[in-house]
């Protein structure tokens, strides 16, 4: 009986060791897929941040280019603001002073008038007085 007793230790201390070995080998199967997994998922994850910081490249170069291009667009505004003020200064002084001009010829000219008016009343009244003196000694 204690041969029987310790064959059926011995066959189950082996049976326990071949189960344990059993086990460590499919754990290092399943650490082995694991660690594929995530070799596979990191070179994915890589391959993404590469792709990602190209398109973070791409975005600050576009970034860059549109900026300049609005820049631009405002310093064109800007000169062309300038211009206008400029041309709108300019055309207001030759209208003010075409109008002063016409405005002066036209004083001038009023002047002139009215010094013949009034050359024309002390004629006039020359004429008067004279035609006067005579009716007047009738």
């Amino acid at each position: 009986m204690q041969k029987q007793l310790l064959k059926s230790v011995v066959a189950t201390v082996a049976l326990v060791g071949v189960l344990i070995l059993a086990v460590g080998c499919q754990e290092e199967k399943i650490d082995a897929k694991k660690t594929r997994l995530i070799a596979a998922e990191n070179i994915n994850l890589k391959r993404e941040i590469t792709h990602r910081d190209q398109e973070i490249q791409k975005l600050k170069q576009q970034h860059a280019k549109e900026l300049e291009q609005q820049k631009k667009l405002l310093s064109d505004c800007k000169q062309r603001n300038e211009n206008l003020e400029k041309e709108l200064k300019k055309g207001l002084e030759e209208r003010v002073t075409s109008v002063t001009s016409t405005i002066m010829d036209q004083n001038i000219k009023l002047r002139e008038q009215l010094d013949n008016l009034r050359k024309q009343i002390e004629q006039l009244e020359g004429q008067i007085k004279a035609e006067a003196k005579p009716a007047a000694s009738q």
